[in-house]
């Protein structure tokens, strides 16, 4: 059976999302959660919810916080596969 040919921009695309899920804007938020801080600029005053979720990521050990953070990531990369077999 013959798949049918896509064009080379087809592939440079998924490529890109590729790279943006594991190395780009993807890994953000994963970041800040292995760095245990998610927004340096949160304080009880300005931005509270966020102040706590850096409250919350400092107490956790190395590993919960690995742990965590593949939840942003994988949702990145959830988000990608959802764009591109709805397009």
């Amino acid at each position: 059976m013959n798949e049918p040919h896509k064009p080379p921009i087809y592939r440079h695309v998924i490529e890109q999302l590729v790279r943006v899920c594991r190395e780009g804007q993807g890994q953000m938020g994963a970041r800040r959660v292995r760095n245990g801080i998610w927004n340096q600029n949160a304080s009880a005053n300005t931005l509270p919810k966020q102040h706590e979720i850096n409250l919350l990521l400092k107490r956790l050990s190395p590993e919960d916080q690995a742990i965590i953070a593949r939840l942003p990531a994988d949702q990145v990369v959830t988000g990608g596969f959802e764009t591109l077999t709805t397009a």
